[in-house]
């Protein structure tokens, strides 16, 4: 094996350090920003290149090995970035979970991962210990932060002090036996929310693709600044050449967000980017005024977002109200973006709000769906007859040709940043996975498997993918013209009723009279007011 330390992800850290050293990385908000001037602590990419190296080496003296694994359960800030980094560089593959996890289904997770390591926070360190979390399974645990320390065999800060170096060995260290692009790099849950989590296991080769990817899905300008308030994403930002800014805020729960955080680091710092779940990016709206005709702001005046020019909401449909009101207030030449993908593999296509407005909204009001735009460059999607059974090979799948909602089938993506299994989970690789890419489609280096998103959706005459709900979310009915399948899907009914003024949610289901639709208004409206709309 030839020791190309580009092979590594950390490669693009370095790289950015030894262009930009003095840029600033990551900065954190210490403090609420209600409370007075907000306190901050950052690192540039120097400080952080070299702060990642120390924690490598030091992982190494204290006798981790190349393919170990180390759960990371640490809050967003210059040392999650230092320690995650760290690993990379160690050729250890950090075991990241979605903090807003559900937390009966942490114990498994942590459990399947068979760390070697554990570094955390005093909160995890004291779950560890009392929720019995990995109890026999670890050989080093590692504390961050106030506490921490007492809780764990050693501290981060001490974990530093062990790999010291001088500048020169620390600027571009990298082991060398952690230079595979097949490598482990690290492991990603997927949220349960759509079922049990699983371990998606990535190689660098993935991370090295998703990046690649999502340049040219955006235009992303090195040294501009974004905010991340997804903790995983975030991770993406030195890779891309960004600095990252977080607000001050609970991240395992951004719908409860203070916007005012948000938008105080937003104009601070001048940010050009911002990820947020659609559920933030709705309170962000909210927390606005609606907009006047004048440009750049609320009554001509430049505000708190007029320097965003682009937003990225992913996990859900966003509503094009808020997706507006939020537009209104950026840059003149901002835009809101919903790439579609799944932990599994990502990104897998991406639409604006300015075609929401143009074709997804009527769309989704004529029970069309959800339209998730055009598929990413370099990426294959094709659909496959809906089934439920485990399909080895393209053999037993059947592809579904054409255009429209009769058209409708399983979503299979193949591309270069589609992980190839999950970790310690047979049966959810028998589910999920197909051998091989599609029909048609030209293999890739090192990618035998094509994935089953476990989303229903069809192409449209303009080639926009869209999306009709969850596999596992369909509701049987009768046969029909219009239900030629057998059953409903969950977006083609829940979306009508979802862009009606007062409705707050739906949810189709099946019950034993037939299928039901379970409809949450929003505070203060009444059923009389929305069914007028109908």
């Amino acid at each position: 094996m030839s020791h190309d330390p580009r092979a590594n992800i950390a490669w693009r850290l370095t790289e950015r350090a030894l262009e930009h050293p003095h840029l600033p990385a990551v900065t954190c908000a210490l403090k609420p920003a209600r409370y007075g001037e907000s306190a901050y602590v950052s690192r540039t990419f120097e400080q952080l290149n070299q702060e990642s190296a120390q924690v490598a080496r030091g992982l190494k003296r204290l006798g981790l090995k190349v393919g170990d694994r180390a759960v990371v359960m640490v809050k967003p800030g210059p040392e999650l970035f230092a320690i995650t980094f760290g690993l990379f560089k160690a050729g250890v593959a950090p075991v990241l979970i979605d903090p807003g996890m559900d937390k009966r289904d942490l114990k498994a997770c942590l459990r399947s991962a068979e760390p070697t390591a554990f570094i955390g926070i005093a909160v995890a360190h004291l779950a560890r210990h009392l929720l019995g979390w990995n109890r026999g399974q670890l050989s080093f645990t590692i504390g961050v932060g106030r506490g921490a320390g007492l809780l764990s065999q050693t501290s981060f800060k001490a974990l530093c002090a062990l790999g010291e170096g001088t500048p020169d060995e620390l600027t571009h260290y990298i082991d060398p036996e952690a230079t595979d692009p097949e490598a482990l790099a690290a492991v990603l849950f997927t949220s349960g929310s759509t079922g049990a989590p699983k371990g998606a296991m990535y190689r660098h080769k993935h991370f090295s693709a998703q990046v690649e990817l999502l340049k040219q899905m955006y235009t992303f300008k090195a040294g501009a600044v974004d905010v991340p308030t997804f903790p995983l994403f975030a991770l993406f930002d030195p890779a891309l050449g960004m600095s990252a800014v977080f607000p001050y805020m609970d991240f395992s729960a951004p719908g409860k967000a203070d916007p005012q955080e948000v938008f105080a680091v937003i104009e601070r710092f001048g940010a050009e980017h911002m990820f947020c779940s659609p559920a933030l990016l709705k309170k962000l709206a909210e927390a606005l005024p609606e907009p006047l005709p004048e440009p750049n702001g609320h009554k001509g005046e430049p505000g708190a977002l007029s320097t965003l020019k682009r937003v990225i909401s992913a996990g859900a449909p966003v509503p094009l109200k808020a997706m507006s009101r939020l537009r209104a207030h950026m840059h003149p030449e901002g835009e809101l973006f919903t790439p579609y993908g799944a932990t599994e593999s990502l990104p897998v296509s991406s639409i604006s709000s300015a075609e929401v407005a143009e074709v997804g909204d009527q769309g989704q009001r004529e029970g069309r769906g959800v339209c998730v735009g055009r598929v990413t460059p370099g990426v294959a999607v094709v659909l496959i007859e809906v089934t439920d059974e485990p399909l080895p090979t393209w053999d037993q799948a059947r592809v579904i040709e054409g255009v429209g909602p009769t058209a409708m089938g399983e979503v299979v993506v193949y591309g270069p940043s589609t992980t190839q299994g999950y970790l310690a989970r047979p049966d959810g690789d028998r589910a999920s996975k197909i051998a091989g890419p599609p029909p048609g489609v030209e293999p890739l280096a090192g990618q035998g498997v094509s994935h089953r998103m476990g989303d229903m959706g069809y192409f449209d005459e303009g080639g926009r993918l869209w999306l009709c709900g969850r596999k596992s979310h369909r509701v049987p009915c009768e046969s029909t013209e219009h239900h030629a399948q057998g059953f409903l899907s969950p977006l083609c009914v829940e979306g009508v009723m979802n862009t009606l003024e007062g409705v707050k949610r739906t949810a189709l289901v099946s019950t034993s009279k037939g299928p039901a639709l379970c409809v949450e208004l929003e505070g203060g409206a009444s059923w009389s007011e929305v069914e007028a709309q109908l």
